[in-house]
């Protein structure tokens, strides 16, 4: 097809000179198809061959065509009966159940760090007291929360993981179809301009166009499908786990009320012990003043009783003197006594 518009081409330049002869027509002509050529392969490079584009719409075909088959396997993974059903919803609910024990595990090792901390304070302000307790029963509430959350958190992920899968399948495979459509459509350009008959690359394309055209309609409905059978089977996981978890979620419920207690009598046993520890240490500051104060008081009481004693001991000399006189008079008379009865003999 390209040589007949070289050759129209190169008839419509007009040089203002006399009439060519065929010959010299017919060598400007091809000297211009060569010229074209040339330009032609500067510009764009050579041009791939239609061996060459047949083999990369074989390929972008076969890559749709394997898009398509992950869609459907992940399609036909999907419970197709009750049976298939249950084991599938059975299998969710063992996995959210696995992550509600883990995190009442991890909620209830928190909560005994914090009555442990409680528990430690014992000689502390009633301040901090009151806000390790607030912290106990805040992690006691956690233990309570802790496995529905859980539940809820596992679901909601299970579910969107599952549903992105089958989105991201079904992209793929409509993008895998339209690329081979667009390869489809390539190779028809190359065959049209390679010379090939136009009967020929017409009817190639158009078998190819509907393959790849079909393909992608097929991918856009086995994504469909697929979100459709994940949005079924979460729908029955939904449904069953809000009744199994339901007596959960009152022994948690249980539980925690349990460990609050735990919390209190903690709380008052650590404002007793600081209470008896505080006034411990004020007896203990008190001493030392009581001390000071009773040593004037003991200097007092003994300077009392040495003069007490200085003053016994001065009446009882002069007690004794009084006695000594005494005894010495009676002496003084007896000798009187017996000098008259001498003179009287």
């Amino acid at each position: 097809p390209f040589w007949p518009r070289a050759v129209r081409c190169s008839g419509d330049v007009d040089t203002g000179s006399s009439p060519e002869s065929p010959a010299e027509n017919m060598a400007r002509s091809g000297f211009a198809v060569l010229a074209g050529l040339v330009v032609a392969c500067a510009a764009h490079g050579p041009s791939p061959s239609v061996n060459e584009t047949h083999e990369a719409f074989e390929r972008a075909l076969e890559h749709a065509r394997a898009a398509r088959a992950k869609v459907e396997s992940f399609l036909d993974a999907q419970p197709r009966n009750k049976t298939e059903m249950d084991e599938a919803v059975e299998e969710i609910d063992e996995r959210i159940e696995r992550e509600m024990s883990r995190a009442s595990e991890e909620a209830e090792g928190v909560f005994r760090h914090r009555l442990a901390a409680l528990k430690a304070r014992s000689s502390r302000g009633n301040e901090s007291i009151h806000k390790l307790a607030k912290a106990a029963e805040k992690a006691a509430k956690e233990v309570d929360r802790a496995p529905s959350q859980a539940a809820k958190r596992a679901f909601r992920r299970m579910r969107r993981e599952s549903k992105a899968e089958a989105k991201s399948l079904g992209r793929e495979a409509k993008a895998a179809a339209h690329a081979a459509l667009k390869a489809a459509r390539e190779l028809e350009r190359v065959q049209r301009h390679s010379g090939v008959s136009e009967r020929t690359y017409e009817d190639d394309f158009l078998k190819n166009e509907l393959a790849t055209e079909h393909l992608e309609d097929i991918a856009g409905d086995l994504r469909g499908d697929a979100e459709d059978a994940v949005e079924l089977v979460f729908d029955k996981v939904e449904d069953s786990l809000e009744e199994a978890t339901a007596d959960a979620r009152k022994a948690a419920k249980a539980y925690a009320q349990e460990l609050k207690k735990r919390v209190r009598v903690a709380e008052a046993e650590v404002r007793n012990a600081t209470k008896k520890a505080a006034e411990k240490a004020a007896e203990k500051a008190k001493a030392p003043e009581k001390g000071a104060d009773e040593e004037p008081e003991k200097k007092a009481d003994d300077k009392k009783e040495v003069a007490d004693k200085s003053d016994d001991g001065a009446k009882h000399d002069q007690k004794d003197d009084e006695t000594k006189g005494e005894e010495k008079g009676d002496d003084d008379k007896n000798n009187d006594d017996r000098k008259d009865d001498s003179t009287k003999d």
